[in-house]
């Protein structure tokens, strides 16, 4: 199961929020940018759930909730967004239950590295 999740949006007329948004999300994007992939209806955003960054993790930035947040958010405003893995379209349901498993499995592992710091 791969891990980058893409997204692509649907100009539903509401630029300006979907674009702030965005660009608090992930501020390296342009607005230009933003608005050019969300025309050309390319992946706006692409973001590893599982990428491993010191500073996220010691300012406790769970990467799961930030992007669940981020669609959450989009969709707020009126957004239509589809999510991609793996390049392929994910419905509402299966996002939740892929975003449930990889809780899972960080949890795991997190477990797993306790564990054996205490052996």
């Amino acid at each position: 199961m791969g891990t980058v999740y893409k997204l692509k949006i649907d100009d539903q007329g509401n630029m300006a929020k979907v674009i702030s948004i965005i660009r608090k999300f992930d501020s390296s994007l342009s607005m230009g940018e933003i608005k050019k992939r969300i025309t050309e209806n390319d992946y706006v955003v692409q973001y590893d759930l599982t990428h491993w960054d010191i500073t996220e993790d010691m300012e406790g930035i769970d990467r799961i909730a930030s992007f669940e947040n981020l669609v959450s958010m989009l969709q707020n405003v009126g957004a239509a967004v589809s999510v991609y893995n793996e390049d392929e379209l994910l419905t509402s349901e299966l996002f939740h239950n892929k975003m449930v498993t990889l809780r899972g499995i960080r949890d795991e592992v997190e477990k797993d590295m306790d564990r054996e710091s205490t052996e």
